[in-house]
């Protein structure tokens, strides 16, 4: 994503700019609508200055907001890679914890647990 700074410029353009993202083109087209607006004499300048901290504040937000999904799934990912090793590899305990953190497993109530009896049973049974 381009920068609050980038976009702003762009929207000082004649010309619309290509290439850029629907929020990208968003803030642009809300960034020229306010200016006309001032020129127009539709807005004073203080409440101009306001929309546009507005939007600023709307775009950085979108921008957290895409970051936090971007490396979500880059963790899904990761841990797809890992559970595939798991399922092959490893102990009940571990199958168990990654069931638990990718949804398809949910406890309920503490008789599920694992207790630390039930966990040495389990390793010394060939």
């Amino acid at each position: 994503m381009k920068t609050f700074e980038e976009l702003t410029e762009l929207a000082k353009l004649e010309e619309f700019p290509d290439k850029l993202t629907g929020m990208e083109s968003l803030v642009v087209y809300s960034l020229q609508g306010i200016w006309l607006a001032c020129k127009a004499k539709k807005l004073d300048k203080e409440t101009g200055k306001q929309a546009y901290r507005l939007i600023q504040l709307a775009y950085d937000h979108a921008q957290t907001e895409q970051m936090i999904h971007r490396n979500a799934c880059r963790m899904r990912v990761e841990l797809a890679r890992v559970n595939r090793d798991v399922e092959l590899h490893g102990c009940e305990l571990c199958r168990k914890v990654l069931k638990i953190i990718d949804g398809r497993l949910r406890l309920e109530n503490r008789e599920e647990s694992f207790s630390s009896s039930q966990l040495n049973e389990k390793e010394t049974e060939p």
